[in-house]
């Protein structure tokens, strides 16, 4: 828990602070999710059933708007008393994922007397990117993903069967992306039939749902699976970006500056072990999820991000590397 509430205060200083000069208006997934959250429901055919945060943030919102109204800053940039519910939800969220990160790189470290140092410097290296503010800091859904890949992740590698099962049940209510991890389960070690189970529950909830919203507002059943499906065009933009400058960009400011440590890894063909923690091909298939949702989106870096469950765990084990060499003799152990 004391863990837990270090993160939070992390996050939500950062976010608030760039909720504070954001500009709103600017970013349609934004405009569907606070609709969204007001219960307007008949929005963007894509974004429309990603439900779970927009209904977090607008009960926060009915409950604390009218108090929220009264210390509302003078140039806010937009809906202040609703900002400030997602950025509050966001934030509990991403608190929750770099809690689950952090217990799955001390997992791939020996316990040593400095390992809680290298796993939490291994997690600050996530919490510092700047898609962690916009994640936490704007009325975005990504937040509740990020749970569900570390849960599935961790539950893969670690042999959690409950981490799976809650990964499945979060990660098909989060983004309709998350089915692109799915064959990760296909690593498991441990019986795979009760999850197959869980799967198909979860699937026909959100599909019952999906059915419902659309009776609800009148819309074609086939309308949302046209609409996914159109996405396909993307790719080509994506493809143009990504073997760009930009896209060079978009790729090493996942890490900014703590790629220096990544950089260090690479530069010796003995290190580079570090760079695989656990199974090989598990990591493989992860990387082809994430490279397919991002050239489906034209948002490279953003969904680049999805990566960080596997960077946080390197930067930890680099650190560990590092620090049995005596480069972070200053540090004084935990004991």
């Amino acid at each position: 828990m004391v863990v837990y509430i270090i993160f939070f205060a992390s996050v939500w200083g950062l976010a608030f602070g760039f909720a504070d000069a954001y500009e709103y208006h600017s970013n349609l997934d934004v405009l569907t999710y606070t609709a969204l959250a007001r219960g307007d429901l008949d929005e963007s055919p894509i974004r429309r059933y990603r439900i779970v945060v927009p209904a977090l943030a607008g009960t926060v919102y009915r409950v604390l708007g009218p108090f929220l109204e009264r210390v509302q800053p003078k140039e806010f940039p937009g809906d202040f008393p609703l900002i400030f519910s997602f950025v509050l939800v966001n934030s509990l969220l991403m608190a929750g994922y770099f809690t689950l990160l952090m217990r799955l790189c001390l997992h791939f470290l020996e316990d040593g007397e400095r390992a809680f140092t290298w796993a939490l410097m291994g997690v600050m290296g996530v919490l510092t990117c700047r898609w962690t503010l916009l994640l936490a800091g704007s009325a975005l859904v990504d937040s509740l993903l990020m749970i569900a890949i570390v849960l599935m992740v961790g539950g893969v590698l670690m042999d959690r069967h409950r981490w799976l099962v809650w990964a499945l049940y979060i990660g098909l209510w989060a983004k309709e992306s998350f089915v692109f991890y799915l064959p990760l389960v296909l690593f498991y070690r441990g019986r795979k039939w009760p999850l197959l189970g869980h799967l198909v529950v979860a699937g026909v909830t959100v599909l019952a749902f999906r059915l419902w919203l659309d009776s609800q507002i009148g819309a074609a059943p086939m309308e949302s699976v046209r609409a996914d499906v159109e996405h396909i065009f993307n790719m080509g933009l994506a493809l143009s970006r990504l073997f760009s400058f930009h896209g060079l960009y978009e790729v090493l400011s996942i890490g900014g500056v703590w790629n220096v440590f990544l950089f260090w890894a690479l530069s010796k063909r003995e290190r580079w072990a570090l760079l695989v923690p656990g199974r090989g091909g598990f990591w493989a298939v992860f990387f082809v999820a994430v490279v397919v949702q991002m050239l489906l989106s034209t948002e490279l870096s953003r969904m680049l991000y999805m990566t960080t469950p596997w960077y946080g765990i390197v930067l930890a084990r680099i650190f560990s590397a590092l620090g049995a060499r005596g480069v972070f003799d200053f540090i004084p152990s935990s004991r």
